[in-house]
């Protein structure tokens, strides 16, 4: 019975970190035409990468701490350059694309010209994890 139960634990786990194949929002003239339209696939914490997963933990500390008024910390995956690149957005930050990195947790710093071509030609934006404070 115990085999059988971590069996179908095991599985929904596995399961759950199937990514989806979302079609989501391309070329970006505004930041909030990522932000408000970008479909959500969300991804549970246990299956983002583990440099992913550190980030959040700090969100999530800094957000239940008080942090970031109401507004969520939000993390898009999207692709740019045949790239895998995730962007996270918490409300108080200084600058819109502060933190952009690629899939395998490396900054992207966008500098003056890769930051329009970012912007425009960047694909398939989709919001796949997002913190919420509790009132």
């Amino acid at each position: 019975m115990k085999k059988r139960v971590l069996f179908i634990f095991l599985a929904f786990a596995i399961l759950g970190c199937k990514p989806e194949n979302l079609e989501g929002v391309d070329g970006i003239t505004f930041f909030s035409d990522m932000k408000f339209s970008a479909p959500s696939s969300f991804i549970p914490k246990t299956c983002l990468p583990g440099w992913l997963k550190e980030k959040v933990d700090v969100y999530e500390d800094w957000h239940s701490n008080g942090g970031g008024l109401w507004q969520p910390i939000q993390f898009f995956r999207g692709k740019w350059e045949n790239r895998t690149v995730i962007f996270i957005y918490h409300p108080l930050n200084s600058c819109i694309f502060c933190d952009v990195y690629y899939n395998n947790g490396e900054k992207f710093v966008l500098d003056e010209f890769t930051g329009s071509s970012f912007q425009t030609t960047s694909t398939n934006w989709v919001l796949i994890y997002e913190i919420k404070r509790e009132k």
